[in-house]
């Protein structure tokens, strides 16, 4: 060899190297940006008005009886009985906010925000050992964070983000066990699988597919030590709702043709079979299309996207079955039967975000997969979905800041529709007009509760006007709130027929402007 070609030699390692020392630099910097740019989109993005669902306030309610020392209870009704529905993981991680916060609704919403940025790191971290490029890895991190599913539910006082973080914090430490071989890892991870489940029942498809994936893979040992821990924390919680002889609120309501309205009856094979297509169906061609691509589109084009997404899905899922990495696939699969398995009544994105990291990951590695040589291709798909979710984050920037700037100008309702507005007249009358003791017959309970302190229930969803009177006097009823809600016509459908048959136990005492909301007085 001469000294040329000695040199020449010596110089390509040196551009090896060169090349090799500054990729991961340059990885993290381009992480470092993104990462600062979607923290302060979540911040602009945050906001402080109640999320109008009811779960959120259910969640405040459970995390106060645990405070007060009651237990878990339903503080919020008559006799406080014990509560079956919602597992306990959530309203224990809102205990520590409530204690430095009280019930300030805008400073309890940061428990999600936090979670929200911990959940983009860990997908981020995650990603950097399952994918085999930079540019995947970097794409789907800066897709979710500024996705604008993400960013609605990183300030929604709801189970969803944290979810996602005790899901990802699993995966996480379970690739890290893998690696470094650590038990103690490894038992963090089932630690962190089963509180997830504590925080969101509906997420158990995360059980399966680590126990098959631990099957397959004949690490039998490990599979049984995750069954044991998720059995020595489950079986007790069972054995109590059990012991109540409450069983668990979901499952009941899973089993229902329509939660809300049991007088449609019980599913039988046929209607879950049409129940699970409806929903492969709206999913597949209506959520997760609308998550890619955030505004109104025409039907044919939605379903396309649709279409083209499950044969990315599809390419990818077979890529990495054949690579013998089948934990997230079997994740999406468990996921997936459950998603669909659920009333079609609670269809959405709501559902879909604890899985949206992983489906935008596969997504765009299915896209790899279809065209290798096409990496023009791969950026112009990122940057046409990039640029939707961008223009739909700053509209919503907009909106957001407009509607801060007018509650700091004293408009408490700035930004709720008038129905509820209305709703919240009605619950500040009822605040400044009734007796302590006064308990509400009313839709939406929890916020009843919340916002006047006075006990509250749902009335039961049936047309028999005497079984709602029974259950108004066992549970000794002062008044009732007939609400005009926009959303629903439960309270039309069911209380009108009570009004009418029992007229002069109901004396109207306030009303709102339009859409009206009444409360009564029940005479005894």
């Amino acid at each position: 060899m001469t000294l040329s070609d000695k040199l020449r030699r010596k110089g390509s390692k040196k551009k090896e190297g060169r090349v090799a020392i500054h990729k991961p630099i340059k990885t993290k910097r381009i992480f470092l940006l993104s990462f600062l740019f979607i923290a302060i989109l979540t911040l602009l993005s945050f906001d402080t008005r109640y999320y109008l669902g009811g779960d959120n306030i259910r969640y405040i309610i459970l995390a106060k009886s645990i405070i007060s020392g009651q237990g878990y209870r339903d503080i919020n009704e008559p006799s406080s009985p014990p509560h079956t529905t919602y597992p306990p993981g959530f309203p224990l991680l809102l205990i520590p906010f409530l204690l430095l916060f009280g019930l300030s609704y805008p400073l309890l919403n940061l428990l999600p925000l936090i979670l929200a940025l911990f959940s983009l790191f860990l997908f981020f971290l995650i990603l950097k050992g399952a994918s085999e490029k930079e540019e995947l890895r970097l794409i789907s991190f800066s897709l979710l964070g500024t996705s604008p599913i993400f960013l609605l539910y990183s300030h929604t006082l709801l189970s969803e983000i944290p979810f996602l973080f005790f899901t990802l914090l699993t995966f996480y430490l379970f690739s890290q066990s893998e690696k470094k071989k650590s038990p103690f890892l490894l038992i963090a991870s089932f630690l962190s699988l089963t509180f997830s489940l504590f925080i969101r029942t509906a997420g158990i498809g995360i059980l399966p597919a680590f126990s098959l994936y631990l099957l397959l893979k004949k690490r039998y040992r490990e599979l049984i030590t995750l069954l044991i821990l998720f059995l020595l924390f489950f079986l007790p919680y069972f054995l109590y709702n059990r012991h109540l002889g409450r069983g668990s609120g979901y499952l009941e309501l899973f089993t229902y043709k329509n939660p809300y309205n049991p007088e449609e009856g019980k599913i039988s094979l046929t209607t879950y079979l049409s129940r699970f297509g409806k929903n492969f169906y709206l999913y597949s061609f209506f959520v997760f299309p609308q998550t890619l691509f955030p505004f109104t589109l025409p039907s044919p084009f939605q379903f396309l996207v649709g279409l083209f997404s499950l044969l990315l899905l599809i390419i990818s899922f077979r890529k990495r079955l054949k690579a013998k990495d089948s934990l997230y696939p079997f994740y999406l699969f468990f996921s997936f039967f459950i998603l669909f398995s659920w009333p079609e009544v609670w269809t959405g994105d709501r559902f879909l975000l604890p899985l949206f990291p992983f489906l935008l990951y596969y997504l765009f590695l299915g896209f790899d997969s279809l065209f290798p040589k096409r990496g023009s291709l791969l950026y112009l798909f990122f940057g046409i979905i990039a640029l939707g979710y961008l223009i739909k984050d700053f509209q919503g920037v907009g909106e957001n800041i407009g509607i801060n700037l007018s509650r700091l100008k004293g408009d408490r309702y700035a930004g709720y529709p008038l129905d509820w507005v209305r709703y919240f007249q009605a619950c500040e009358w009822i605040k400044e007009h009734t007796e302590r003791d006064a308990v509400i017959v009313a839709r939406k309970p929890e916020f009843v509760y919340f916002l006047t302190e006075r006990k509250s229930f749902l009335y039961p969803f049936t047309t028999d006007p005497k079984k709602i009177m029974a259950k108004i006097e066992e549970r000794e009823a002062t008044h009732l709130l007939f609400d005009q809600f926009f959303w629903t016509q439960t309270s039309s459908r069911y209380l009108t027929p009570l009004l009418n048959e029992f007229s002069n136990r109901f004396e109207p005492i306030y009303s709102t402007d339009y859409p009206q909301m009444i409360v009564y007085q029940i005479k005894r």
